[in-house]
């Protein structure tokens, strides 16, 4: 699922640049770039106790 959010959020050419380049993008990347797309930050969901 990450993969695929990264994709449409750096859009599918960047994304595959960066990981021919050897990019590690974790969840907090992709919440990085769905915040600068939509100019909104990304809602952080419940954590369990």
């Amino acid at each position: 699922r990450a993969a695929a959010a990264a994709r449409r959020a750096l859009g599918g050419e960047r994304y595959d640049v960066e990981l021919a380049e050897g990019a590690v993008l974790t969840p907090r990347d992709v919440a990085a770039e769905l915040e600068s797309a939509v100019g909104q930050p990304v809602p952080q969901a419940p954590t369990r106790r």
